[in-house]
């Protein structure tokens, strides 16, 4: 029998007897169109002992169960993430979060970023405990990504091999970091050894009596502030600079702290002992008086007077460097065929080369051809160079390399790894290209409405100053806000699109953008980097009236200027040499100012205006001319009005644009 006319006879769809066959025992296959006389008969007989049987399973209806089931236990979320991610946290289906957004009157995509506020109003309907989360530091985030490599390091079970020791520079300021570094650099190429440096890849490599060392070069340089986090999770040795002449200071004490607190190995450079004053035994003395007992005076501190100007004790400070990386050659051990560890130490978008990386290799080895991911970005190396700009095939342990390949630019700090195998490399990549073009676009979206709030943010006829600020307290950020109120002037204002506690990090800056606002700092700090790459304004205060006057002067600009009419000259019509309809060529003397070509010129008769004139051509001696001044005679070339005679006077102008200004 057909199973189409064995439904008809049922009286049930095809589709829920279909869907009831395999459970009451009569397997036939969920494509067959005819089943035996004995089966049909079979099922006809159970139909009408448990017809119930043949009903088709109700669907859940997983919305509504959803809606009536409530949260329980606390969720915790960031300041700021997207309605997907809110969702996942609460365990509820994206479009009934998106739903209950629209109940509180907020349109937002699954992509779209909500605030913590509105994030609590919504958890709250699904009886939800919303809890602020923590918001991790660059420094818990630095020590974070130095436990990851020291563990993967660890886990790694192969062979491992001596590797060369990385040294970083730190010290305070003006005490001859750059200049140590320098003599380092010129000395070994002068003696044509295998080394040298590039100023812009931030690593170079030298060597000194056969043996290999590595120098992260950290004045002025982003990666210092990442090393001084981690310590000696990067670096296996610290210089600490210290000017003969000047002796211990506040930071020279702070890095003092930083690689006692780390156990980082380190050497005291004395350096500038080529300048009068200067004194090692002062800096002895010093390192003393806080517990740090130089070599030669009995104690365990490492010290080497050198000069960056004169190269004096260059080769003794790389001799000492060689010396206590053979103490602790049992740390410096890494396997050359694990699992591939670096850390990015700097990064930069070039643009002829597009984003590059330098990268610092800590375990295992990176070629050329190699998938690789570094943070949330992927790629594949197109080539690597090393610290002299050479292409190489392969990087191996404590090898700085520059890699190009990258999708983007990772972060300063960033772990580099390889995934596994090529396949689940290429999965990675193509999620990222995707997310990266969904970011591209935004940004291109967020760049045509910035440009609509920078240029005329408008609210009926008000235009508002979009402003994002940060503060070292409540308390300062209270203050602003309440002193701004008298900024709310009839025709613009301030609006703070967003405020924070601490430092301004990227991720303000980039929200900032997205809004086309200013970021502005009280009592706060900013890496001078992302200043420098934002597309916005960026700026820090101390005195919180300095930064209203900022604010005031923002809003001045967006009410713009006034086009004010200032005359310049007068000049007396001698004589009209012809007139053609509202064209006239005439010869005139300046008896007051100066006449301009490009002025607008009025014609008075008696003192009364006759009009205005355009002013086609100004000549002196039969030669154009850009001016006449007083007291000289001048021909004109006029258009615009008919009937000027001798006798009357032109009156010269220039508009001039005169900033407005706000009172208040």
């Amino acid at each position: 029998m057909n199973v189409t006319e064995l439904a008809r006879r049922l009286r049930i769809p095809v589709q829920d007897l279909r869907q009831a066959l395999p459970k009451l025992g009569f397997g036939i296959g969920s494509k067959a169109h005819k089943v035996s006389d004995v089966v049909a008969q079979g099922i006809i007989k159970k139909y009408k002992e448990e017809p119930q049987l043949f009903e088709p399973e109700k669907e859940v209806d997983e919305i509504a169960v959803a809606e009536k089931t409530l949260v329980t236990g606390p969720v915790e979320i960031p300041s700021r993430l997207t309605v997907r991610e809110f969702a996942a946290r609460l365990g509820k289906p994206a479009p009934l979060v998106i739903s209950h957004l629209m109940k509180n009157g907020i349109l937002a995509t699954l992509n779209e970023e909500i605030d913590f506020d509105t994030a609590s109003i919504v958890g709250s309907d699904f009886g939800a405990n919303v809890t602020r989360q923590k918001e991790v530091t660059t420094s818990e985030r630095e020590s974070d990504l130095a436990d990851k490599v020291l563990k993967m390091i660890a886990d790694d079970p192969g062979k491992t091999t001596p590797r060369p020791p990385v040294v970083v520079v730190m010290g305070h300021v003006d005490h001859g970091k750059t200049s140590l570094l320098d003599a380092i650099r010129k000395a070994k190429v002068a003696e044509k050894e295998h080394g040298g440096i590039t100023q812009h890849i931030g690593a170079y490599q030298v060597v000194h009596e056969g043996k290999l060392i590595t120098f992260i070069d950290t004045p002025g340089h982003e990666a210092f502030t990442a090393m001084r986090s981690r310590g000696a999770n990067v670096a296996d040795i610290a210089i600490v600079v210290i000017a003969a002449d000047d002796g211990i200071k506040p930071q020279t004490r702070e890095v003092l702290n930083i690689v006692e607190r780390t156990k980082l190995p380190f050497i005291v450079a004395i350096t500038k002992i080529d300048k009068d004053g200067a004194s090692a035994d002062k800096v002895k003395t010093d390192l003393a008086s806080i517990n740090l007992q130089p070599e030669d005076w009995g104690g365990k501190v490492m010290t080497v007077p050198v000069s960056g100007k004169t190269g004096e004790g260059i080769p003794d400070l790389l001799a000492a460097i060689n010396l206590v990386a053979d103490v602790d050659t049992d740390k410096l051990l890494s396997n050359p065929a694990g699992k591939l560890v670096a850390t990015v130490i700097e990064s930069h978008v070039d643009p002829g080369e597009g984003p590059i990386a330098t990268v610092l290799i800590q375990n295992g080895t990176l070629r050329q051809g190699d998938f690789i991911v570094a943070g949330p970005v992927v790629g594949k190396t197109r080539s690597l160079r090393n610290w002299n700009g050479e292409l190489v095939k392969e990087a191996g342990p404590s090898m700085p390399v520059v890699i190009l390949g990258l999708k983007a630019a990772p972060s300063v700090g960033d772990i580099l790894e390889s995934p596994e195998d090529e396949k689940a490399a290429r999965k990675i990549m193509k999620q990222q290209e995707a997310a990266l073009r969904l970011m591209q676009m935004k940004a291109r979206e967020s760049s045509r409405t910035a440009s609509v709030i920078a240029g005329k943010s408008t609210t009926g006829d008000v235009t508002k100053l979009p402003l994002f600020l940060k503060a070292d307290k409540v308390g300062s950020m209270e203050a602003i806000i309440e002193s701004m109120k008298v900024f709310s002037f009839p025709e613009v204002r301030p609006e703070v699109v967003g405020q924070g506690l601490g430092d301004i990090t990227e991720s303000d800056v980039l929200r900032a953008e997205q809004a086309g606002a200013w970021v502005l700092g009280f009592n706060v700090s900013v890496n001078q980097k992302v200043a420098a790459n934002a597309n916005t304004n960026v700026k820090t205060f101390t005195i919180i009236y300095d930064l209203l006057d900022a604010v005031k002067a923002g809003l001045e600009e967006k009410v713009g200027a006034d086009v004010v009419e200032e005359p310049i000259g007068q000049a007396r019509v001698l004589k009209v040499f012809r007139t053609d309809g509202k064209n006239v060529i005439a010869g005139a003397k300046v008896t007051e100012g100066v006449a301009k070509a490009k002025a607008k010129v009025r014609v008075f008769r008696s003192g009364k205006l006759l009009g205005n004139v355009n002013l086609e051509q100004l000549q002196q001696n039969k030669q154009n001319v850009g001016e006449v001044a007083l007291n000289l005679e001048c021909g004109l070339k006029l258009s615009g009005l008919a009937g000027i005679i001798e006798g009357d006077t032109l009156l010269f102008v220039e508009e001039k644009l005169v900033k407005r200004k706000l009172e208040g």
